[in-house]
């Protein structure tokens, strides 16, 4: 099983416009890659289809990680739920980062709090997730809380029970993963986190309680993970 070991215990690593001048900058990226200049209308390619495929509606600042472990920054990028797929903004060029070969992705909602971030990576293969499929890492450490957005086109009856438009419909599924690469699907309840912490369940559901943290809802659960992953 094939899993890049890029997790740091802090997922969000320190941004820094200097770091594009002393290291990789994001027209090296393109330039050194084979990558292809991406349709310029990709706003527009789901147009007859109601919702949004993309992570973000903005271009998000971002930093880029390759496979050998180097560092793009300066980088606008979007994602592409439905196809999976990164795109970058280079001075209103669009470009598909497909062959990229970037293992990490970690985006900012704002660059005014750079500890605030969201890691998409590639590389594990649970359940359904190829490694190929970039998705959402919510806490890493000796369990690694993994996230998979996805998003199916349906036809559904919205405006009356004879009429039926395509709609994009999202379904979020959930995977820990542990150390060795071994990792589980996962629903979001107490069974399961009292299972796979059993060794550490004293302290993880003493914090739990002092901290008023939900068991069946995400954000406990990365906080929950964390703090097991400190221990």
């Amino acid at each position: 099983m094939r899993i890049y070991l890029l997790l740091p215990l802090l997922l969000c690593l320190p941004f820094s416009p200097k770091a594009q001048r002393l290291e990789y900058n994001q027209y090296e990226l393109l330039s050194h890659e084979d990558l292809r200049a991406s349709p310029t209308t990709i706003d527009n390619q789901y147009d007859e289809i109601k919702g949004n495929a993309f992570f973000s509606p903005q271009w998000l600042p971002a930093t880029a990680i390759t496979e050998k472990g180097t560092r793009y920054t300066g980088l606008k990028v979007k994602l592409d739920l439905y196809r999976n797929v990164f795109f970058a903004n280079v001075r209103d060029t669009l470009y598909d980062l497909t062959n990229a070969r970037v293992a990490r992705f970690i985006l900012y909602p704002s660059l005014a709090d750079t500890t605030v971030c969201y890691v998409f990576q590639k590389g594990f293969s649970i359940g359904t997730i190829r490694p190929d499929k970039y998705v959402q890492v919510l806490a890493g450490g000796r369990l690694t809380l993994l996230k998979q957005p996805t998003l199916e086109i349906r036809e559904v009856n919205e405006d009356s029970p004879l009429s039926k438009v395509k709609k994009f419909v999202s379904q979020d599924y959930y995977y820990l993963a542990t150390g060795d690469g071994q990792g589980t699907t996962v629903h979001l309840n107490r069974k399961t986190l009292e299972k796979e912490m059993a060794d550490k369940w004293n302290e993880v559901s003493r914090y739990a309680k002092e901290k008023d943290l939900s068991f069946t809802e995400e954000q406990g659960w990365i906080y929950l993970v964390k703090y097991y992953n400190s221990l």
